[in-house]
């Protein structure tokens, strides 16, 4: 009985949290692209283990971010990039 009981719990607890959830705004896709771009030269550059794995980490979670603003058809320059 225990055994059933915690199972479910087990699970709400070590569920990931959704990336690239629907609740997103187009002020927070707004400069996506920049962003994109500054991870992706800091990647570039000398840098930890654990460092390199928190840039890859951030870089994943914007390009879903990325994704989910483009399907909605929101922008992801900035506003200095959308001037060209």
């Amino acid at each position: 009985m225990n055994k059933i009981v915690l199972l479910p719990i087990l699970f709400l607890f070590t569920s990931q949290p959704t990336f690239g959830s629907s609740e997103v705004s187009a002020k927070e896709c707004k400069g996506l692209d920049e962003k994109i771009n500054t991870v992706k030269e800091k990647l570039k550059n000398g840098y930890t283990s654990g460092r390199g794995e928190g840039l890859k980490k951030k870089l994943r979670e914007l390009r879903s971010l990325h994704h989910t603003c483009r399907n909605k058809g929101y922008s992801t320059k900035s506003r200095d990039q959308e001037r060209d």
